[in-house]
């Protein structure tokens, strides 16, 4: 689906989840089904075309896209790696999911094989990239229950496996992303200016 003429959206916004073909981007292909195969499929489908169209009239008005929980990833390597990372996050809590989709963790190189995970910029714990684990097992979980529990991620049930996996997926989800930015740039696509703070914008700027 997409606006016959692109009067009332832009073009193109990656931000807003329009496709560079101006179709509009309903669907995380990832971890959702788009067939419509019954009336309750049909259903479901329109309001998610109502949610998308009320969630562009809040965009065109505050210059930011609405509902940054559950906005997905732009390009399909790095809707996969959010998907991922989603999966290692829930497994440590709900609100550490909450704090993954809020954009308060990201991964951060340091030197060839380490990984750091910051949340809010402050360094949690490094991985080791080349065997997918935490440097320092015995430092308390950072799970939602660590506080009750104090255990050491060593001790913590999967939590070593899954925590390790989150800086690793993140790191992944940032390359990607950054990859499909610079394929926008390579077919030409320029961005439309309705959005404050938009990646596509910055990375513009970083190559001009």
């Amino acid at each position: 689906m997409k606006e016959r003429v692109p009067v009332l959206l832009p073009a193109f916004c990656a931000e807003r989840h329009i496709n560079p073909d101006g179709s509009f981007c309903l669907y995380w292909g990832e971890v959702e089904n788009s067939k419509i195969a019954s009336p309750a499929e049909a259903e479901a489908w329109w309001g998610k075309v109502l949610t998308f169209i009320l969630r562009q009239r809040s965009a065109s008005a505050r210059r930011r896209w609405p509902g940054k929980g559950d906005a997905r990833a732009h390009g399909s390597a790095a809707a996969r790696f959010q998907a991922l990372a989603e999966s290692n996050a829930a497994a440590l809590g709900p609100r550490f999911l909450d704090t993954l989709r809020d954009g308060r963790l990201r991964s951060k190189r340091r030197g060839a094989n380490r990984l750091a995970l910051l949340r809010d910029g402050r360094r949690l714990f490094t991985v080791l990239e080349d065997e997918t684990r935490v440097m320092s097992l015995r430092q308390r979980c950072k799970c939602d229950d660590a506080d009750n529990l104090r255990l050491p991620i060593a001790s913590c049930g999967s939590h070593r496996r899954h925590l390790a996996e989150l800086v690793i997926n993140l790191a992944g989800w940032d390359r990607s992303e950054r990859a499909f930015y610079d394929y926008l740039r390579s077919i030409n696509q320029t961005c439309c200016g309705t959005m404050d703070d938009c990646p596509f914008a910055a990375a513009q700027k970083e190559s001009a």
